[in-house]
């Protein structure tokens, strides 16, 4: 167990807590709720869905070939009238292809805490009501600190693990990632977004009365390009000592997100930084106080092409036991199809240690592909504008076989390396 202490950063959010309450509950009551046509709710719905498969390799042989979160839903919205329209969105999470898991991949791991080994999971589930004056949701939802934490959570297999997005399964436990039993209120004007987050659910041991968790967001947008924002979240049902493997959060949990992205049409670069209080956890499971930055830049030299690099780098407070941290460059390629659909060959150069001061883990490079039923044929992620025609056709063409030719490579020696495992 983590002993407790009086941590050395102090992040104040009483000033926030009581706005935050008293705005929703005000605004939740003022809604006029009509009675929503399940039928032509029905009408006004469409399915989506993305399905990828992923295969990797660390330095020391060890291969998986797995599910990348794939993912199906179903979304829609329906006018009410008088300047009100009702929304939903279900979205499942798919575990296509099993594995082992000897690798790490990213900090988003596709489900929500204890449902690893289900076929099927829980993303997504929310049903909401846009007014002229906000929206308000409930349900299981992206919460407001990822607003900013998505500038840098846009590599196709890593990245992510350093800003307390996804600290424990997919950061619902402490309304950091996808949230349930969320109720959000959001609302823009002009270049500044707003956004507002409470948790009410029963976890057992220190249950409270009107916020489990509560967040919040602040993102401008000065121009076009550019976007900058604050998110802060924290934790008021923690207990003392979580009990390990449970869904149990500690005391004092708490987290703040800065976030800033460009983009300039061929460049996007994105960077985050966050301080967190009990909120990340070790590799011997003790959670601890710290920071953690994360960078993200991608490149578009031609059309449908990206060249993509970045950096995960945390580490706890000086107080903390042992050595540990978590430290890891990124690079990658991707090549985007007109048919929604795109093949992708990344690298992860690993500096991370344990609490022991030797390595966690091992280097890594992943090839896979995916395929959606909507957009433009380029990442959900990608800026647009980076998918320009800069170069000769003939110089494109040759690039996109390299790329082809690189990730066909790599699924053949992955095939081959299978291969002798089951000989052995």
């Amino acid at each position: 167990m983590n002993p407790r202490k009086e941590p050395r950063m102090q992040i104040c959010l009483l000033p926030f807590r009581r706005a935050v309450f008293a705005l929703l509950g005000a605004a939740a009551l003022c809604v006029p709720m009509a009675p929503i046509d399940a039928q032509a709710l029905a009408d006004h719905m469409e399915i989506y869905g993305s399905f990828r498969v992923r295969s990797g390799l660390n330095g020391v042989g060890d291969f998986e070939i797995n599910d990348k979160a794939s993912r199906i839903g179903l979304r829609g919205e329906l006018p009410m009238g008088e300047g009100l329209t009702a929304f939903a969105r279900v979205e499942m999470g798919l575990n296509i292809i099993k594995s082992l898991g000897q690798l790490v991949f990213s900090g988003d791991p596709g489900f929500a805490y204890g449902e690893d080994q289900d076929a099927v999971t829980t993303r997504l589930g929310l049903l909401g009501v846009r007014t002229p004056f906000g929206a308000f949701s409930w349900g299981k939802q992206w919460s407001p600190y990822y607003d900013l934490g998505e500038l840098t959570d846009r590599f196709n297999i890593f990245g992510g693990e350093a800003v307390g997005v996804y600290n424990l399964a997919d950061g619902d436990p402490s309304g950091t990632g996808r949230a349930s039993s969320a109720l959000h209120y959001r609302v823009s004007y002009r270049v500044l977004s707003f956004a507002a987050q409470v948790q009410n659910r029963s976890t057992g041991g220190n249950d409270q009365n009107l916020a489990d968790t509560y967040g919040g967001s602040v993102v401008l947008s000065p121009a076009e390009w550019m976007t900058l924002g604050v998110g802060f979240n924290e934790v008021r049902d923690g207990v003392e000592d979580p009990a390990p493997d449970t869904r149990e959060v500690p005391e004092g949990d708490q987290a703040v997100v800065l976030g800033a992205s460009v983009d300039r049409g061929r460049w996007w670069v994105g960077y985050t930084v966050a301080w967190l209080q009990e909120h990340e956890m070790d590799d011997e499971g003790r959670f601890f106080s710290g920071w953690g930055t994360e960078i993200f830049v991608a490149f578009g030299p031609a059309e449908a092409w990206r060249l993509l690099g970045g950096f995960n780098y945390l580490t706890p407070e000086n107080e903390h036991p042992g050595q540990y941290r978590l430290a890891y460059g990124l690079a990658g390629v991707e090549y985007n199809f007109v048919n929604d659909s795109r093949v992708f060959l990344e690298f992860k150069l690993e500096g991370s240690r344990d609490s022991e001061g030797d390595r966690i883990r091992k280097s890594s490079s992943v090839s896979g592909c995916a395929s959606t039923s909507e957009g433009t044929g380029v990442h959900p992620a990608a800026p647009r504008g980076l998918l320009s025609p800069l170069v000769p056709q003939r110089c494109n063409t040759a690039l996109r076989r390299m790329c082809l030719t690189l990730s066909f490579n790599h699924q053949k020696l992955l095939t081959r390396r299978w291969r002798e495992t089951r000989a052995d």
